[in-house]
């Protein structure tokens, strides 16, 4: 249906023009992609997957090679092949195989066309369904540059390639010599990317020159059990919205909000912290800040509580409504559902603020008696893992990477008198006298806090509160002598005179 605000005024004349874009320009356009390596093999191995999904198992299989002449790139699946007469689907712009309604992940029919000859010399793609001899097409940029049309060959497919029936293959021949050195980060990259649809379709198997990949599922990353303070364990959203389908406003469709907030091991302040987004249970790009901001309706958004918060976002619906780009890389902020993920994002950090921290923070501060601010979620922190420690029900040697790798937890590992508290009796030796001092807990705080701003160090000990003192006191008594030695050396050179 029309808007009426975008309707003409009546009675203006008009004349049609032939608006067919230049093929040679079309695909010079797709030679300058931009894609990098892995995002162009993403885009095969998002293609590979929604053929497996529809059988929920199968196995796809990227291998990085060289033929002596450079770097080859080739994505195996056995998903059912494609059939001859659909072979247009592998070279028209905009052709896909799923509909506006599928809840895919491979739908504008752009990306495999642009990704591989963004990257490669040739693309050559070879599929067979169980019930056909098979074919192959093939993408040559020099080729593509000089044609006057839209024609292309399908072959048969040539003696010596191994196409089983039900097969696909696509060959990215000339790509650049960093493909070998990106053979161990896809699989990290990957693990990433796919982790929510290989971790709910296990019988799918993704592999990087047959070495499996293992998803890496972001919620992981928050603390959870023994790990987390009380009541701060991830805390998960769920929420449905029906939407019109783009260019057809009687047609809504749900889409589904899971959002899940929880706590990282570390505070960060850089791209560490936010959200992970998962369309169809495909992630999109890297960690967003989206909600991550101060408001006025919720003064529990301090910056030292932010870096902190870790959270998923997982989106699943109509690919059509999905808030991504068409190379599926980053977040579309002219998409419908994007204002609504931002807003989701949004109240469910200021509700796990409310709900979790700040409960956990009053709660150190009832514990250790005193007035003035809240402990720093580090505080909390150190506190808890201290306590789980001495109870048991944490072991430093036995918990996570995710854990004893964090600076905080180390802190909270070493016995309590190590670089805390009083420094013990006073000693002489060497020369050296050991200080011990005994402050107000809301002065050794304030202290830390100082050190902390003025100095940039991170992790202030109550030892760095009096060797940083001691440092002060001991340059203003330099100063002094110093101050002193040239007064009375101009006293002597005044009376000798």
């Amino acid at each position: 249906m029309t808007d009426p605000r975008d309707c003409l005024p009546p009675g203006l004349s008009s004349h049609k023009v032939i608006a067919t874009p230049s093929v040679r320009d079309l695909f010079r356009g797709y030679t300058r992609g931009g894609y990098t390596l892995p995002d162009a093999i993403a885009e095969y191995v998002d293609n590979s997957i929604e053929q497996l999904s529809a059988s929920s198992s199968g196995r796809v299989g990227v291998d990085i090679s060289s033929d002596g002449s450079g770097f080859n790139v080739t994505i195996r699946d056995n998903g059912g092949g494609c059939p001859e007469r659909e072979a247009l689907r592998f070279i028209q712009p905009g052709n896909s195989s799923t509909s506006t309604t599928s809840a895919g992940i491979s739908r504008f029919g752009m990306g495999g066309k642009t990704a591989g000859l963004s990257v490669a010399r040739q693309v050559r793609v070879y599929s067979r369904t169980p019930t056909e001899a098979g074919f192959m097409v093939v993408l040559d940029k020099q080729e593509l540059l000089s044609k006057d049309d839209w024609t292309f060959d399908v072959y048969s497919v040539p003696t010596g390639v191994r196409l089983d029936p039900g097969e696909t293959i696509v060959e990215l021949r000339g790509v650049g010599s960093e493909a070998h050195a990106h053979r161990d980060s896809l699989r990290a990259r990957f693990g990433d990317r796919y982790s929510v649809l290989l971790g709910r379709q296990p019988s799918i198997a993704l592999l990087v020159n047959g070495v499996r990949v293992t998803p890496r599922d972001p919620q992981s990353l928050m603390l959870a059990g023994a790990e987390a303070p009380p009541g701060c364990g991830p805390r998960v959203t769920v929420s449905e919205e029906f939407l019109s389908l783009p260019g057809d406003s009687a047609k809504r469709e749900p889409v589904r909000f899971e959002i899940t907030v929880g706590l990282g091991a570390e505070g960060s302040t850089t791209t560490d912290k936010g959200a992970r987004v998962f369309c169809n249970g495909r992630s999109v790009g890297e960690l967003t800040s989206l909600g991550m901001v101060a408001s006025e309706e919720s003064s529990l958004h301090t910056t030292s509580d932010l870096t902190w918060l870790r959270a998923t976002a997982r989106l699943s619906g109509p690919a059509e409504l999905m808030p991504w780009t068409n190379r599926k890389d980053k977040l579309d902020p002219s998409a419908q559902v994007y204002s609504m993920l931002e807003a989701k994002l949004k109240r469910s950090y200021a509700d796990f603020i409310e709900m979790a921290v700040i409960p956990a923070r009053e709660a150190l501060r009832e514990r250790r008696g005193r007035g003035g601010r809240f402990p720093k979620i580090s505080e909390v922190l150190e506190d808890h893992w201290r306590s789980q420690l001495a109870s048991g029900n944490l072991r430093s040697n036995l918990v996570r990477p995710l854990l004893s790798g964090a600076p905080m937890f180390q802190r909270a590992s070493r016995p309590s008198d190590e670089g805390e508290g009083p420094a013990g009796p006073s000693k002489k030796g060497r020369g050296i006298e050991r200080l011990q001092a005994d402050m107000d807990a809301d002065d050794v705080s304030a202290a830390k806090d100082l050190i902390e701003e003025f100095f940039g160090k991170a992790d202030v000990t109550n030892a760095d509160v009096v060797r940083y003192s001691v440092d002060h006191f001991v340059e203003c008594l330099t100063n002094r002598k110093q101050s002193e030695s040239a007064s009375a050396s101009e006293r002597g050179r005044v009376s000798g005179a």
